[in-house]
Parts: C-alpha cells; sequence; structure tokens
C-alpha cells in the first residue's frame, strides 16, 4: 500500500511528489519490499513491527512501575554519578 505524500526535500529547488511505501513487518515479502523502498523513495513505515515483543514490554512495564513504587531510599541506590544533578537512576 503507498500513500502519497508531498517530500518538502528541495533539489534544485524543485518540490516532488513521492510515494511511501506502508510495509507490514510480518509479510512474506519484506525482504523484497525493504528493497524497493530504499532502492526507490528511500522510505518506508513499518506496520506490526513490535507484535511479537508486546508482551516483553509488559514484562518491562510491570519491572519498571515495580522499581518506581520503591523508597526514595532504595531508588537512591542505583542514582547516577559523575554528574551534578541526578536525572534519573541507573539500574546496571
Amino acid at each position: 500500500m503507498c500513500k502519497s505524500v508531498m517530500c518538502s526535500r528541495n533539489i534544485f529547488s524543485l518540490k516532488q511528489r513521492i510515494k511511501v511505501p506502508i510495509i507490514d513487518f510480518r509479510s512474506s515479502t519484506l525482504e523484497k519490499q525493504m528493497e524497493e523502498a530504499y532502492t526507490t523513495c528511500g522510505f518506508a513505515v513499518f506496520t506490526s513491527v513490535y507484535d511479537s515483543w508486546l508482551s516483553e514490554f509488559s514484562d518491562w512495564q510491570q519491572l519498571m512501575e515495580e522499581f518506581f513504587e520503591q523508597s526514595s531510599k532504595v531508588k537512591n541506590k542505583y542514582s547516577y554519578s559523575g554528574v551534578a544533578d541526578n536525572l534519573g537512576y541507573n539500574c546496571a
């Protein structure tokens, strides 16, 4: 599926209309579609990219919520060092 978009990129002061392909990441022809997109207009929009990772994102969100529910005393054990202002926690 392609949608026309106005390309604001000026080439010799010309504006040109290009079609940016929308590619389903689960497609059996993914590689062929990517090659076509990147060798023609140079851009692509992907759908279904993170579908297989959704459960991992949910797990990550749960872990982050558990971490931030802890007391400041516990979280400060993971504060960044070597900076003037602590901008967050280092969970390494």
